[in-house]
């Protein structure tokens, strides 16, 4: 139920709540959906849903976050960041001089 309430990527409750039904609709419709959760109150649903925190895994698959932290890594990893005076991984370097350049248009 807590993901679907996320705003990225737009929940199922969080759409119901955006597109003007307001959010005590998107908690109608999840009590519907979960039937454990008929006897809470709004009140309820929604300091549940505010206590509950993201776990790593969300952050890494389910989030823009994911894909920028995995790509960064690889980039100071490959290249290093001089601004913090990261050096480049050197088994990469090594690596990268036995690799043989393409050839392009047979040159």
């Amino acid at each position: 139920c807590r993901i679907e309430f996320a705003p990225y990527p737009s929940g199922k409750y969080d759409k119901i709540a955006s597109e003007g039904a307001g959010i005590a609709a998107a908690f109608d419709q999840c009590r519907k959906d979960l039937p454990t959760l008929s006897s809470w109150s709004d009140d309820e649903i929604e300091a549940t849903y505010n206590s509950l925190k993201s776990t790593p895994s969300e952050l890494l698959f389910q989030s823009p976050l994911g894909p920028f932290v995995v790509f960064s890594a690889f980039g100071i990893w490959r290249d290093g960041l001089a601004a913090w005076s990261i050096p480049p991984c050197k088994e990469y370097l090594d690596l990268c001089q036995f690799v043989p350049a393409p050839q392009m248009f047979g040159n």
